[in-house]
């Protein structure tokens, strides 16, 4: 949606048109966003609430040429950020992890488990990382962001994202063949 039409829909019923647009076209993956950073899903469709509301707020301070999608992302990861730094979240016990979609019905039990099983140890390397490694890797494997728009939610050259992206690769790599190595046994 470009800003003109956006300064255009003043007023609560063009705002809510809004929204919903918005929710239609990105509420699904900042809910994935959300849920990759705090790892619940309820939290993660609190924080997507918190995002609409703020949006809904805050429309009207959108710069002129700013990227909806970017903005939009940014406020995200700010939520996620903050809920991250509070003190419910350092209270919060993490029990859950990253589960990757692997139903196929034409896996085996045995497959789907050893998958279910490296998704689980790639998750944990993942979350191990520093936020500055793993949210570019996030951004731009999971939710498939440029570098160019990973660099402006963050408020990054695009080159320090494309530093970090490869510094958060072989960070997880060399972590990943210490993880599969001692849970295998080998």
């Amino acid at each position: 949606m470009e800003l003109k039409n956006i300064k255009n829909s003043v007023g609560i019923a063009g705002k809510e048109k809004i929204i919903k647009d918005y929710l239609r076209d990105y509420g699904e993956n900042i809910l994935r966003l959300a849920y990759s950073y705090v790892k619940d899903q309820t939290k993660a469709e609190d924080i997507l609430q918190e995002t609409m509301l703020t949006v809904y707020l805050q429309l009207n301070t959108l710069r002129e040429g700013a990227a909806l999608k970017s903005w939009i992302y940014r406020i995200a990861i700010n939520k996620c950020k903050d809920y991250l730094k509070s003190w419910q979240y350092r209270q919060f016990k993490l029990s859950q992890i990253l589960h990757l979609n692997i139903a196929s019905p034409e896996r085996s039990v045995e497959l789907k488990l050893v998958i279910k099983d490296e998704n689980e140890i790639l998750a944990t390397e993942l979350f191990r990382l520093k936020s500055k490694y793993r949210e570019v890797i996030i951004l731009h494997y999971y939710e498939q962001l440029t570098l160019e728009e990973i660099g402006t939610i963050l408020s990054i050259k695009p080159t320090t994202v494309k530093s970090r992206l490869h510094y958060g690769r072989q960070l997880l790599k060399n972590a990943l063949e210490g993880s599969v190595g001692k849970h295998y046994g080998r």
